[in-house]
């Protein structure tokens, strides 16, 4: 308790302070932590899209998986952009929400760790806040955990076709340099071209994925601990 001269005496009132100061921080991490991660892959959904649209084709989607397939007409190539530029747009538009979102929650929370450890907050405005919080910091979590992992398991499905694709095509490069067969010119080309390009989206793709798994796990963790404060809360209200 807090005697008239200011001075904290420790008690239930600054146990339940102590708790509260603690789980502002941890939420105050959880949703920045999940913050960054979405808008990183934001990010990251917003160049490639850009690129797309300017007519390049940085993840390879218009390559022809048969060296000895001629490319795609113009037209179809664009079709493939286009297609590929929307997708990256909404996950853009999408991850950027939710992350912009969770930064925000982030901040909120940091606020109401200062408050607490300032001792500035009054019982009444507490509750209200925490009710507040508790509920967008739910809902933000589980946007992250659904949306996080969609993307996760989206982009972890490029990544092990890219593999197997670069593999294919650094076997061919060795069993011809170890005098096993022999390749034709477009054969080497292709690849040479497919290998650089499979570790480029493992790259990209792989940083991804392990952005939106990141999100998915921060998410259930905000969620968890939502629900950990508010049984807390509900206990030591029973207990006075």
């Amino acid at each position: 308790m807090i005697s008239a001269f200011g001075v904290d005496h420790g008690g239930p009132v600054s146990k339940a302070r102590s708790e509260n100061e603690k789980h502002y921080g941890r939420m105050a991490g959880i949703t920045g932590g999940s913050g960054a991660a979405l808008s990183g892959l934001a990010g990251g959904s917003g160049i490639v899209g850009e690129m797309e649209r300017r007519g390049h084709d940085p993840m390879g989607f218009t390559q022809r998986s048969d060296p000895k397939k001629p490319p795609h007409h113009p037209r179809v190539r664009q079709v493939i952009l286009a297609r590929n530029v929307k997708a990256h747009g909404k996950m853009a538009a999408a991850a950027g929400g939710v992350g912009a979102g969770s930064l925000a929650l982030s901040a909120a929370y940091k606020h109401k760790q200062k408050q607490e450890l300032a001792k500035f907050d009054q019982d009444t405005k507490r509750k209200v806040g925490n009710t507040a919080l508790g509920t967008a910091a739910a809902g933000t979590g589980y946007m992250s955990a659904k949306g996080g992992g969609a993307a996760a398991k989206d982009l972890a499905g490029y990544v092990k076709w890219s593999a197997k694709d670069a593999a294919n095509a650094h076997m061919n490069l060795r069993g011809e340099k170890k005098g096993h067969f022999k390749l034709d010119d477009a054969q080497r080309v292709w690849s040479k071209t497919h290998r650089a390009r499979g570790v480029k989206v493992i790259g990209v793709k792989g940083a991804g994925a392990l952005a939106g798994a990141g999100a998915a796990g921060l998410g259930v963790a905000g969620i968890a601990e939502v629900g950990r404060h508010g049984v807390h809360n509900l206990k030591n209200r029973k207990k006075s």
